[in-house]
């Protein structure tokens, strides 16, 4: 845990000055330091996280579980197994750490305003769901890191290579099908006619509608759907309890968020507004969590967005006093999900001792 700590600070403290550096050197410097450390954390990492022995397992019964008919690992990560076999299950996991921190900074560095790169790594490094628990689930890890290049295919209008992109993830994680709807955000980009219906006002009309027939449907049918793909529920014993609504305030708080990456994605255009409302598709997902917390995986695709649309928000947001409190609000959310992270009997016990192949 500590170990964690530390190195959230050092990232943090790059990010920070690499922010606030106009030279390019200063800026080089900052990025590749903050990759090697996050790397030097990912890849010598020894039973660390839920799933660490499972996927060590898989691993080493890669070739039998690839022609077994009962197998219900999707096969893109079976092959990709097969692939790293020379290099041991060690260098499967620092492969796909190299690969999946390469795609992350990369997203940042493209689309994330500089001035606000370290709140980037703020969200990325202490929101749970965008980063430690990618260390235990590998599988959706690699999905969400294709979906982040396929995201940015999206933003500048190419549905083909989105579509081949989401199609790609699937082959490691079936839930990353689950983002193929998203098309439709580039639609009216790409459509004149579109564009004109779905101006102004009525994109949030359009979402809302979608957002209360989705919430109907889950009520009505969602128990039914969740039985009707228990094989694949059973995989996930440890997460499938239904959540709970308890006072509600974040229910209304994620409701809130849905319309605030609305609000201010209808007063971008082109590449940014994508990117918001893409951001703002994550909340669409709440009304499934409380048939099944399992849902919440579906929220983590979306979800990775907003470590640029964030700060997006808050660079064209010229009222000072507006601009700190949304800033403030994110932060203290991320904070709260982190503090219920370390504090769950599902996922603390398995990351608060971080081991490494250096002391074993």
């Amino acid at each position: 845990m500590l170990e964690y700590f530390f190195v959230c600070l050092l990232v943090l403290a790059c990010s920070v000055a690499q922010s606030a550096s106009r030279r390019g050197s200063v800026r080089v410097f900052c990025v590749a330091s903050s990759f090697l450390v996050l790397l030097l954390f990912l890849g010598p990492r020894y039973s660390y996280g839920n799933d660490y022995w499972s996927y060590f397992d898989v691993y080493h019964d890669s070739y039998r579980l690839l022609s077994s008919p009962y197998n219900q690992i999707e096969k893109g990560w079976l092959w990709l197994n097969i692939l790293m076999q020379p290099f041991g299950y060690r260098g499967l996991i620092i492969g796909t750490s190299v690969v999946y921190l390469a795609a992350i900074f990369f997203f940042i560095l493209r689309e994330a305003p500089q001035r606000y790169v370290w709140l980037s790594f703020f969200l990325l490094l202490v929101e749970p769901s965008n980063f430690l628990v990618h260390l235990s689930a590998m599988r959706q890890a690699f999905a969400i890191m294709i979906f982040v290049v396929a995201v940015q295919f999206l933003a500048s209008k190419k549905l083909v290579l989105f579509l081949l992109c989401v199609f790609l993830a699937s082959l490691f994680h079936r839930s990353a099908l689950a983002m193929l709807p998203l098309a439709i955000i580039a639609l009216p980009e790409l459509n004149n006619r579109l564009s004109r219906l779905l101006s102004g006002r009525r994109w949030i009309y359009v979402y809302l509608a979608l957002y209360l027939i989705f919430a109907w449907l889950i009520s009505k049918y969602g128990a039914h759907w969740v039985d009707s793909l228990q094989a694949e529920v059973d995989r996930y014993r440890g997460y499938t309890e239904s959540g709970t609504i308890g006072t509600g305030l974040g229910v209304l708080a994620q409701a809130g968020f849905f319309v605030l990456f609305m609000y201010y994605g209808l007063r971008h255009r082109g590449r940014e507004r994508i990117l918001l409302f893409v951001c703002a598709t994550t909340y669409l997902v709440v009304p499934l969590t409380f048939v099944n917390a399992l849902a919440a995986r579906l929220m983590m695709y979306p979800q990775i967005t907003m470590l640029v649309a964030l700060p997006l928000i808050l660079t064209h947001e010229k009222r000072k006093h507006i601009r700190w409190g949304i800033g403030a609000v994110f932060i203290a959310w991320t904070l709260l999900a982190s503090y219920r992270f370390w504090t769950s009997e599902v996922y603390a016990p398995n990351f608060k001792m971080y081991e490494s192949v250096l002391s074993n």
